[in-house]
């Protein structure tokens, strides 16, 4: 016996694995597993664009090129700057995973 976790349909085929009216995962009533939960979104560090990190990225890699590399505190004023830059990066990153959780959710969503 499946039950859809969602709606609460419960099905005694248990050769299915979705649900026939809303699409969700079906999952085993006399399985000692229980659900996994939907996927959860991840927050932003900060509200950054794709040209701040590619600007950032630019000016990081001419800090370093300029810069003494044997001097130690000028190397973590500009590992500091490529760090924000790779922050920057994820935090895109993160976006666009949230966008593809978000249509994945209306894909599924769908009536």
């Amino acid at each position: 016996m499946k039950e859809c976790p969602k709606c609460g349909s419960k099905y005694g085929d248990n050769n299915s694995n979705y649900c026939i009216d809303c699409g969700s995962r079906l999952f085993d009533l006399n399985s000692s597993k229980k659900p996994t939960s939907n996927i959860g979104k991840h927050k932003k560090r900060g509200q950054y664009k794709t040209g701040d990190y590619a600007r950032d990225l630019r000016i990081a890699e001419e800090l370093y090129k300029i810069y003494d590399k044997n001097s130690v505190a000028r190397l973590d004023n500009v590992n500091g700057h490529l760090l924000a830059a790779q922050t920057r990066k994820m935090d895109i990153l993160i976006e666009q995973n949230n966008r593809i959780i978000s249509l994945l959710e209306k894909i599924t969503n769908k009536p």
